[in-house]
């Protein structure tokens, strides 16, 4: 998906889940012959865009199996590949891979490349959607959730973050263009506004009073 013409995907498959899922699908119907993944630099800690740290991982992979890169890829960042959404639907789905011992790995002792402390993302453990969808609202629990707050000191209301937004959780003060406010009931935690902003303007943590 070219550019930020990802986020009206967010809008429509609006949990971690539903998205993998619609990943998966597009990859299903479009298959490339072979995936190369650039990992010579990688990207730690509070990505993407300005916000995560550069790391050198220095590694090429390839392979005309896309699960199998993403297990691989993923197990050298210590990830557990199966908290990937994408890499679980897939892996269930059985169209690329029937079990993890079929995998065939031509390379150096995979051991020797996972990086020991790469800071990964927080991942969330709760797969129960019905249960998501009570905690997602009550307000207390949301406000227990990483989610966007806003740096006004940084930000040159640019609108970058306004534009993206698929959810229309995002407008500036009628009085002050750089002072964005965050409609925090409509947010659903996709994070296109941190990637977009240039200006550093956007962090992702838990903020519980404010918006």
């Amino acid at each position: 998906m070219p550019g930020f013409s990802k986020a009206k995907q967010h809008g429509l498959y609006r949990d971690r889940n539903r998205f993998g899922e619609f990943l998966v699908d597009l990859t299903e119907e479009i298959t490339p012959d072979y995936f190369l993944m650039d990992g010579i630099m990688g990207m730690e800690g509070p990505g993407p865009g300005t916000k995560g740290i550069p790391v050198l991982t220095g590694v090429l992979l390839g392979s005309s199996n896309p699960l199998v890169l993403d297990i691989t890829a993923s197990r050298i960042a210590g990830y557990n590949p199966m908290v990937v959404p994408t890499t679980k639907t897939a892996f269930f789905r059985k169209r690329w891979l029937q079990s993890d011992a079929d995998i065939i790995y031509d390379g150096p002792e995979l051991e020797s490349l996972i990086k020991v402390g790469f800071r990964k993302i927080p991942v969330s453990g709760n797969t129960n959607s019905g249960l998501r969808f009570v905690l997602g609202r009550t307000k207390l629990m949301r406000k227990l959730e990483r989610r966007p707050v806003f740096r006004h000191d940084a930000c040159t209301g640019c609108r970058k973050c306004v534009d993206i937004c698929p959810a229309d959780a995002i407008q500036p003060l009628p009085s002050n263009k750089k002072h964005i406010h965050l409609t925090d009931s409509k947010c659903i935690r996709c994070f296109c506004c941190a990637e977009a902003c240039t200006d550093n303007a956007v962090d992702v943590r838990v903020k519980m009073f404010g918006v």
